[in-house]
């Protein structure tokens, strides 16, 4: 179900290193989800902590859970990379690969929406899951999770990074 993209290793006893394909945030424009976002699955709220993410061309191409208001507000956006953990075949629909939102109507019902924007291919492997961090006095903090699609991903121009933790 998921192929990791991220690597790590034993470097020297107490040290491990980390290798990881990186894309900055600000290459992206990030819009707080306006509605309540249940999982379609499990019927389950998601924190209200989520944003959508739109890429260069103003089109969908992922979210993040866990991105408080805080956070998305902060001056320091420019420390702020998202990280490429792995990829995810496809998600527990029968009809899409990509990950699938629902909001709760009015009238007491779900109504499913894709996350990713219509012009995106949905494919098995078209969805990194991906992890947002932020440099705080060196080290990365975890801002943030949430998916993106692959192809809004190599777009943005991806880079490899390393950072070792002791």
């Amino acid at each position: 179900m998921f192929r990791p993209r991220a690597t790590h290793h034993l470097d020297t006893p107490g040290t491990i290193v980390f290798k990881y394909m990186s894309v900055r945030l600000i290459a992206f424009d990030t819009v707080k989800a306006q509605k309540g976002l249940f999982d379609p699955y499990q019927s389950r709220p998601i924190t209200e902590d989520s944003y959508y993410v739109f890429d260069g061309k103003r089109r969908r191409c992922g979210m993040l859970i866990g991105f408080s208001q805080k956070d998305a507000l902060c001056s320091g956006i420019e420390n702020t990379k998202l990280l490429s953990l792995s990829t995810w075949k496809s998600n527990n629909s029968l009809t899409k690969n990509g990950p699938v939102v629902s909001h709760l109507l009015d009238n007491g019902y779900f109504s499913d929406e894709d996350v990713y924007d219509q012009t995106f291919r949905d494919t098995d492997w078209c969805t990194h899951n991906v992890m947002l961090v932020r440099l705080v006095d060196r080290a990365y903090k975890r801002v943030a999770v949430g998916q993106m699609h692959a192809d809004a991903w190599s777009e943005a121009g991806e880079t490899w990074g390393r950072f070792a933790v002791k």
